[in-house]
């Protein structure tokens, strides 16, 4: 993984620029603070190999700051202004950890941000008991709660859980489960994988990547369990596996209901603020 070397975040990044085109905020990742403990390693393995692949194929300096705007722009951020001035994102902690580990250089590694709302009036306490109140941070670590001055202070330090890899590999229409709304849903399902640990847990000691196709059985195991009973109180449960005919018939009315998911902001809340309420778009 990477590291800061001679670099100081103190001195290159306590800076933050504007775009200029279309006026997007921007921030180095590094000022961005995580409101969750984990990651998914191999998830942002591939996003810096796409990432890093992509920046190759630029023949010029030109093209490639354009193909690193474009993904900034796909992958906005969203933020709380907290105590202190910091930034506490909401969302996008893969893009950001694979932007800081992949070959852009250092100043470079900044992300484009949004404001959802401005706690920066409140005391700690009181800012997390907000938080906590909107679903806005995920105290909980390989299945373990945490408390909030326990977070990682910033993307480098986020640790892996690899049943939260196997959790987002076997997300899908016609998978285990699907996307929804609700934010931190990939946790919810790696917790629920997690208590059959007994049969995942030797390959997660080993090192091995619980989605890998090698590893196929467990693979299609833990799309079972998904669609077992036991997950039907889950956000995103599909139900029972049902014969191959059916499937198919349900297939254009599930397509139907993800579209109108994905049509819908991650983050859809608002947060009271003094007299006002801010609305999260």
């Amino acid at each position: 993984m990477a590291s800061y070397g001679d670099q100081s975040p103190s001195l290159e990044c306590r800076k933050r620029s504007k775009s200029k085109k279309k006026g997007l905020p921007s921030i180095h990742v590094l000022l961005l603070r995580p409101t969750q403990f984990n990651v998914g390693y191999s998830q942002i393995e591939k996003v810096v190999a796409s990432t890093n692949a992509q920046l190759a194929e630029a023949t010029t300096k030109k093209e490639a700051k354009k193909i690193l705007r474009n993904m900034n722009r796909r992958k906005k951020v969203p933020v709380v202004y907290g105590p202190g001035g910091e930034f506490f994102m909401l969302d996008h902690h893969h893009w950001a950890r694979a932007l800081w580990e992949s070959d852009v250089k250092f100043a470079r590694k900044q992300v484009n941000y949004y404001v959802i709302a401005d706690l920066s009036f409140l005391e700690p306490a009181d800012f997390w008991e907000e938080m906590k109140r909107n679903k806005w941070v995920y105290l909980n670590s390989c299945g373990e709660p945490q408390r909030p001055e326990c977070l990682p202070t910033d993307v480098t330090t986020l640790q892996d859980d690899p049943y939260r890899s196997l959790a987002r590999s076997v997300r899908g229409r016609r998978k285990g489960w699907k996307k929804t709304k609700l934010p931190f849903t990939e946790f919810i399902w790696a917790d629920y994988l997690r208590t059959f640990a007994s049969t995942f847990a030797p390959l997660v000691l080993e090192g091995q990547r619980l989605e890998s196709k090698e590893n196929h059985d467990l693979y299609d195991l833990a799309i079972n369990l998904c669609r077992a009973e036991s997950a039907s109180a889950l956000p995103g449960y599909l139900g029972p596996i049902v014969p191959q005919e059916e499937e198919e018939e349900s297939e254009e009315q599930q397509q139907l209901q993800e579209e109108e998911c994905q049509s819908v902001p991650d983050i859809e809340m608002s947060v009271a603020v003094g007299c006002g309420i801010i609305s999260v778009l």
